[in-house]
């Protein structure tokens, strides 16, 4: 009797122990920017905490409005300073949508705009808007 009793304990404390397995990430997040908040929608804080968070699965970084103030020099400092950290954050974190960049201007810079559509955005493909 005393088998028969202590056997279904045995059995509760193993349902005890299960852990459910976490999720799969499903959540995918856009994070727009254009040219005068770049810097505040990019914040590195933000990206990161996105990044962290088990329910994403991506975070995509979209451009918005018109970019085509920008020369040569100006998408080269955005894609240092803003773009590649910003993707370098995590690799949950992808390019999505067009830049309008002003017309030969990133021809100027091929290995700026390599880098852009290397990671998932377009130049001059008027995606996204």
């Amino acid at each position: 009797m005393t088998i028969i009793v202590g056997m279904p304990l045995v059995s509760m404390s193993c349902y005890k122990n299960y852990i459910e397995p976490e999720p799969e990430p499903t959540r995918e997040i856009n994070v727009e920017f254009d040219h005068t908040n770049v810097k505040e929608q990019l914040n590195r804080e933000k990206l990161y905490r996105l990044s962290v968070n088990r329910t994403v699965r991506y975070v995509h970084l979209v451009p918005t409005q018109h970019w085509n103030e920008l020369d040569a020099k100006a998408i080269s400092l955005l894609r240092a300073y803003e773009l590649e950290p910003s993707i370098g954050i995590s690799s949950k974190m992808r390019g999505n949508g067009d830049f309008d960049f002003k017309p030969g201007e990133p021809a100027k810079v091929p290995n700026d705009s390599a880098w852009i559509i290397q990671h998932g955005w377009t130049i001059n493909q008027g995606k996204s808007r």
